[in-house]
């Protein structure tokens, strides 16, 4: 057991257990059944750490603490108690296990009055039913008598007995009761839909009481006290089944002549839980920690390379013929605009408004970790919704430019980047991105930490008019005594800037790689020198970058030559870089 030192009135003890067997083998004088609420969550990306509060009155003596109504999931080796007592006090061990738990009286009267409740309806529900047959049965009887002036007359009864007006009459009542029957089954239809509504909403409340034995976790906490005293214990412990998710609002500002362009980042939580017990009114922090996700390194042995043992061909006969497919590649330029929505429209200046004030967290960067403290009390029920929870916002001052792919698409896109500060960090999520104003679409934010830079894409940019034309496009042969085969391209691209101010241009296209000695490419022709080559490590990837002034234009040539031995066929495939999914 542990003990604890007694300062005036009040003692402090801070314990760690791995609650696994029972190490206490003296009889309990009594067992304590203690009431605890949740205080405080820390929710990791796929767990979270409950800390709970018990107060009791403990006797002179042995006692086992009983919290009888902690989640199924609970992991046992994870729990921690921590108190403060009026007297000497100590802990042995922390005992766990799992039990099945009666529904409670209050839940078992309110699933009753819920049950009582829906029947009820349910029987109106059928009255509403039976009255609609009927106003249908009266609509066919009425329908049925409407059709009486085109009938031959009854036996006996010499046709035109019945006046003018007669006919008058009987239309008029026919008219006026089919109008009440209508009313009748659309009044009933309503009530109907009422009635419906009702069910539907009890059917959801029925369905969110617990099941009438729920299994639940047990733990049992040894103490030992000198004198009768109050305690006050703190029960930590992990369970699955809850996480967060990062998320984020980009809001631009493109500015105009007299403002600067503005960015600010709005980043959020996507909060849920799952875990059985309701989190109410509790101090809810996030964690970037990933507990569960192992604790060391893979191993890694010899890594041997023999000759493979022989397979019988005709038993694996199909699976050795068969080369696997290679997956599918996205266009290497797709890399430089994945965060682009293609449906945003132009540049449209909107006046800066001061936006009020906001509470935020605080956010406690560690060397290997980010917990942030979200401000007030919150309640995430345990029905696995996710919360959006803001964290905080920050205000950059991008750098704006336009990016354009004249080979694959004539459009100028909008880019502005976003510059991590010293310390901080931003965990990867997705982005609704929004340009003055107006949602463009969504994009996504890998992890960036201190210092780095990255830049997202708003959309498309109608001012900057962008066009590409082919100039020439030739195949042909040469040589006397080998033929080589050659395929000659031409293009020009041509960047107009319709903005009132300077924009900074960046354009790409490809020139082909070779992938076997005997295929030779060259740039033929006028051909306008690129700025970067090999963009992103990326060969034959160019670009060309360019401040324009307003309403200033840039003109790129650009041509190459393909030469191979007559023979062979050539093809053209993009290749790409995979993504990093850590980043």
């Amino acid at each position: 057991m542990t003990g604890i030192r007694q300062n005036g009135c009040t003692a402090v003890i801070s314990v760690v257990f791995v609650a696994l067997a029972s190490l206490t083998t003296t009889a309990m004088a009594a067992d304590l059944d203690a009431g605890s609420r949740i205080t405080a969550v820390t929710v990791y990306t796929s767990a979270a750490e409950v800390s709970r509060v018990a107060e009791i009155k403990v006797p002179a003596g042995q006692h086992a603490v009983v919290l009888g109504d902690l989640p199924a999931r609970l992991r046992a080796d994870s729990i921690r108690v921590e108190g403060e007592a009026t007297g000497e006090l100590e802990i042995g061990s922390v005992d766990t296990k799992s039990v099945l738990l009666a529904e409670d009286a209050s839940a078992t009267a309110e699933r009753k009055r819920l049950e009582k409740e829906i029947e009820r309806l349910s029987d109106r529900s059928s009255a509403i039913s039976d009255n609609i047959a009927a106003a249908e049965a009266r609509k066919t009887l009425i329908r049925n008598l409407a059709q009486l002036p085109v009938q031959p007359a009854p036996q006996g009864e010499p046709q035109g007995a019945r006046s003018p007006s007669d006919w008058a009459a009987i239309s008029a009542l026919i008219g006026a009761q089919m109008v009440e029957a209508q009313k009748e089954i659309r009044t009933a239809n309503i009530a109907m839909r009422d009635v419906q509504t009702q069910i539907n909403d009890l059917q959801r409340k029925l369905a969110g009481i617990p099941p009438r034995r729920v299994r639940r976790t047990e733990v049992r906490i040894n103490v030992s006290a000198a004198t009768a005293l109050e305690a006050t214990l703190t029960i930590r412990y992990q369970v699955a089944d809850a996480g967060w998710t990062p998320a984020y609002e980009a809001r631009l500002s493109t500015g105009d002549d007299a403002t600067q362009p503005d960015l600010r980042l709005t980043r959020r939580a996507r909060v849920y839980q799952r875990t059985g017990e309701e989190w109410k009114n509790i101090a809810l922090l996030l964690s970037s920690t990933r507990p569960g996700r192992g604790t060391s390194a893979p191993r890694v042995g010899s890594l041997r390379a023999e000759f493979q043992p022989a397979i019988s061909k005709r038993k694996y006969k199909t699976s050795e013929s068969r080369a696997p497919e290679p997956m599918p590649s996205a266009p290497a330029m797709e890399l430089e605009l994945d965060d682009v929505a293609p449906q945003a429209r132009g540049l449209v200046a909107r006046p800066v408004r001061k936006r009020a004030s906001r509470k935020q967290a605080r956010v406690v960067e560690a060397a290997f970790q980010a917990t942030y403290e979200i401000p007030g009390r919150h309640t995430i029920p345990t029905d696995g919704a996710v919360r959006n929870i803001e964290i905080d916002r920050v205000g950059f001052a991008p750098s704006i430019a336009v990016r354009a792919v004249p080979r694959k698409k004539a459009a100028a896109f909008l880019y502005a980047d976003i510059k991590v500060a010293d310390g901080q960090r931003l965990l990867p999520g997705a982005v609704s991105l929004f340009r003055d104003g107006v949602f463009v679409g969504r994009g996504a934010l890998p992890t960036l930490t201190s210092g780095e830079t990255h830049e997202l894409g708003f959309g498309e940019d109608d001012t900057v008019r962008v066009e590409h034309v082919t100039l020439a496009q030739k195949t042909g042969e040469s040589g006397i005594i080998s033929t080589t085969k050659t395929d000659t391209r031409k293009f020009r691209m041509t960047i107009v800037n319709g903005h009132k101010r300077a924009v900074n241009v960046r354009v790409f296209d490809q020139l082909p790689v070779s992938g076997d000695d005997d295929i030779q490419v060259t740039m033929v022709g006028n051909v306008t020198a690129p700025t970067v080559t090999g963009v992103k490590d990326k060969p034959g990837v160019l670009a060309w970058d360019r401040e324009l002034a307003p309403q200033a234009s840039m003109v790129i040539n650009f041509g190459y030559r393909i030469s191979w031995p007559e023979g062979r066929e050539i093809r053209f495939r993009e290749v790409h870089k995979r993504k990093n999914k850590s980043r």
